[in-house]
């Protein structure tokens, strides 16, 4: 972290938070079948954004998953790359 307050990026942005996540419907393209997926769980997210004001975020938790076939618990690992509109104050 110092070094990330050595070269004057934000490194506050670190934290819990409750993901709910649904799926479901026909596919954009093809014919693919789909079945309707619900997500329930914690994750941590890390979250780093430069002076450029792009941020890039990493999440990572453990869920309740249920389909239209099974259910269970899982892990669940995504990545963001994206830009920040508006300025912090």
């Amino acid at each position: 972290m110092e070094r990330r307050v050595e070269k004057d990026k934000n490194i506050s942005d670190n934290y819990v938070a409750v993901l709910i996540a649904y799926q479901g419907g026909g596919p954009i393209l093809g014919n693919l079948k789909t079945t309707h997926t619900i997500a329930v769980g914690y994750v941590y997210i890390i979250q780093l954004t430069n002076k450029g004001e792009f941020f890039y975020r990493l999440e990572g938790g453990v869920v309740f998953v249920q389909d239209d076939f099974d259910e269970g618990v899982g892990l669940v690992l995504a990545a963001r790359i994206g830009w920040v509109i508006r300025k912090r104050p």
